[in-house]
């Protein structure tokens, strides 16, 4: 049955890949690739998937379709590489099927067994760069998923290792300015990105990078846990002619209480007539905060609007979610606070603090 499926399938799929094809050359842009790789996939061809959604992600790093799809295709692509990687490690010990071997675990989240690959390979090759550099990326990608500091010290630790033994390798620097800006060691981390720009002064990705650090390190920031907050771009407008002093201090202490969970990405708060009084933004890659504050309101506005058309009256909460992420509106006595997060993890934690302020302040 599956067979006869595939027969009857396959030449539609097939007019569909010539379609998305000749549409990316007419018309490259984000959502062409998209419609491209999984064109490509759904034939079968995760190489030629993984290839087209990579170009993509080159020509489109800012948008959040392209790399939804891109770590889909990814982890897809690296568990058919891991297989052969793993046959390949049977009867060839080589270093660089360790290295390769744990990298394609690492993106696939097997982080413990990634760490144990390193492990049997590192006592036969001493003072090796690519082995504290793939152990430093594993440490860093451990504590991007689970968010504990102890990872992030791991990973610095083997960085300085890497770049004792390879002083000159732009991978290594790249990764270590990234890695102290996530521990909010600015001056170190803009001092590793002007030697890489030395070195590459074009390098796109250490030329924003070294932006997103500027912006952190200098970034105003409101009253609370400033550990915590450093690692947010933040913001205090000037409030609306006629936003009391109560609800500027509610929407304040609503993004410092937002900046202490660790699966927050971006929280804003919003006054009655859709101005912005206060705001964290956490640089992404799973939502494009650089859209505006007038079209992430209009979030607001629309769901406010979809609730009275089907008249359930007026709309105090409502959670979205997707792959990945998770939406939070909360409306209150003349503000509406939108907060967006990564990982599967539960909002009511933070629209709980958010009641318990508004009951405490209002």
């Amino acid at each position: 049955m599956t067979l006869l499926f595939s027969k009857i399938f396959f030449p539609i799929h097939a007019i569909g890949l010539r379609w998305a094809r000749a549409r990316f050359e007419s018309h490259p842009d984000a959502g062409s690739a998209v419609r491209l790789s999984r064109a490509l996939l759904r034939i079968g061809k995760v190489n030629e998937a993984y290839s087209a959604i990579a170009t993509g992600r080159r020509e489109f790093p800012e948008s959040p379709a392209v790399n939804k799809v891109y770590e889909s295709i990814r982890a897809r692509y690296a568990k058919d590489l891991l297989s052969s990687a793993m046959r390949s490690l049977k009867h060839d010990k080589r270093l660089e099927n360790f290295v390769r071997a744990a990298d394609l675990l690492r993106t696939l989240g097997e982080f413990e067994k990634a760490l144990a690959i390193l492990g049997q390979v590192a006592p036969a090759h001493p003072n090796n760069w690519r082995i504290e550099f793939a152990i430093a990326q594993t440490f860093f990608n451990r504590f991007r998923a689970l968010h504990h500091p102890a990872d992030l010290t791991e990973s610095l630790k083997h960085l300085r290792l890497a770049r004792d033994h390879n002083p000159d390798n732009l991978k290594v620097l790249f990764f270590l300015a990234l890695t102290c800006a996530h521990a909010r060691l600015y001056r170190e981390a803009g001092r590793f990105i002007d030697l890489l720009l030395k070195r590459a002064p074009g390098d796109a990705k250490a030329l924003a990078l070294k932006t997103q650090i500027k912006q952190a390190a200098a970034g105003p920031q409101v009253r609370g846990d400033v550990s915590r907050l450093s690692a947010f771009q933040t913001s205090i407008a000037q409030p609306a002619s006629g936003t009391s002093e109560t609800h500027v201090e509610l929407a304040q202490r609503i993004v410092e209480k937002a900046a202490e969970i660790p699966e927050t990405l971006g929280a804003f708060v919003f006054d009655g007539k859709g101005g912005s009084i206060a705001k964290i933004v956490r640089v992404s890659d799973v939502f494009d905060f650089s859209v505006g504050d007038a079209v992430i309101h209009g979030m607001v506005k629309s769901c406010r609007a979809d609730a009275d058309r089907i008249g359930i009256g007026a709309l105090e909460s409502c959670v979205l979610t997707g792959d990945g992420w998770q939406v939070l509106l909360r409306s209150m006595d003349e503000l509406s606070v939108l907060a967006f997060l990564e990982g599967p993890a539960s909002c009511k934690p933070l629209e709980t603090a958010i009641e318990q302020l508004a009951l405490h302040t209002l």
